[in-house]
């Protein structure tokens, strides 16, 4: 039986703590048979057709489409003196520490009334726009595995729910950093799970 590697923090070049994602198994699933979709289909298209442009567009359409989901993979977590930045393989997520208003785990039954509006649901994590149908409100996901879910509350009323191995370490350096003590208290809130 395989067991997989501990989890451990890394620094990156600058020497910020660095939170790897990990894809779990169901999205290394999906992601290969989605990518293998796209292949058949691909090749299908363009040996059924006769030069049509219906054909062009379409294969064009795909391509588009799978580079956006690509380029959007979330790839680490970064934790600057002044930042939590969640990069992808091309794009980056910047959410000022000054701006967080609260940050704290929540469980995988939280995902249950999350249905996806613009994004993946697998195809290299779960990332994307995500409608809240238990709140009624739009929250934003980058994640690679359904457990360790780290919800970030902004003053903007935003909603950011992070995957994270070393959740507890997240949400602890994030505290430090901000000196925000009251950061993951527990106060109950219309997001919250009873």
């Amino acid at each position: 039986m395989k067991t997989e590697k501990p989890y451990r923090v890394r620094k990156n070049k600058e020497g910020y703590p660095r939170f790897p994602y990990r894809l779990s198994r169901t999205c290394r699933w999906m992601t290969a048979f989605t990518s293998i979709l796209f292949a058949a289909l691909f090749f299908y298209m363009l040996n059924s057709s006769s030069g049509t442009y219906l054909s062009a567009w379409f294969l064009s359409f795909i391509i588009a489409v799978a580079l956006l989901f690509i380029i959007s993979f979330p790839r680490n977590i970064v934790v600057t003196d002044t930042d939590l930045v969640v990069y992808g393989i091309l794009e980056a997520t910047y959410i000022s520490l000054g701006d967080i208003k609260r940050m704290h785990r929540v469980p995988r039954r939280r995902l249950r009334m999350v249905i996806p509006v613009i994004g993946s649901f697998g195809f290299g994590g779960y990332y994307g726009y995500y409608f809240d149908l238990r709140n009624l409100h739009v929250i934003r996901l980058f994640a690679t595995r359904l457990s360790g879910l780290v919800m970030v509350h902004t003053i903007y009323n935003d909603c950011i729910l992070l995957s994270c191995e070393a959740a507890d370490k997240l949400i602890a350096l994030v505290k430090e950093r901000t000196g925000n003590n009251m950061l993951d208290a527990p106060v109950k809130s219309d997001d919250d799970d009873d």
